[in-house]
């Protein structure tokens, strides 16, 4: 049974490769693409993708401070995709609470750079963050949430 660290690192290669694969192509030139209502982030070769996390750092169960190193490894491992680095910035803090996590999805959507949300780490944020995120058009892959309200 594998366990610890190699199981941080391969959830977070899986989450990276997942945001890196929907968040740029490998064009140079204008393309047929028409943007949905939700817009669009354009990310230019040569720029980074931007990336944030939304995990419970503080608190009574710090979930978070493992699945950022996962993160962390998988961006190290992966490097630049299709041409592009990976600007994970500072995790926000949900201090798995809801309050948090409402708070944490406010800044995370309110960056207009942002392509996608790793997070939360757990359940009692989530529930909170994830109305937050949907209504901005993200999708927010959690690493280690378990409540059947956001399955």
């Amino acid at each position: 049974m594998r366990g610890g660290w190699g199981t941080v690192r391969q959830t977070g290669i899986v989450v990276l490769a997942a945001f890196l694969t929907v968040s740029c192509d490998g064009s140079t030139g204008p393309s047929s693409f028409e943007p949905g209502p939700l817009g669009t982030v354009t990310v230019l070769r040569g720029e980074s993708v931007r990336i944030r996390s939304l995990l419970a750092m503080t608190g009574a169960p710090s979930l978070g401070v493992a699945a950022r190193r996962g993160v962390e490894l998988a961006v190290r491992d992966v490097g630049t995709v299709l041409g592009r680095g990976v600007d994970l910035g500072d995790p926000v803090d949900s201090a798995c609470s809801p309050d948090g996590g409402r708070a944490g999805a406010g800044e995370i959507v309110g960056d207009p750079q942002v392509v996608g949300v790793i997070g939360t780490s757990c359940s009692a944020a989530a529930v909170a963050a994830s109305p937050v995120i949907s209504r901005a058009g993200f999708a927010m892959i959690a690493p280690s949430t378990t409540s059947p309200l956001l399955t």
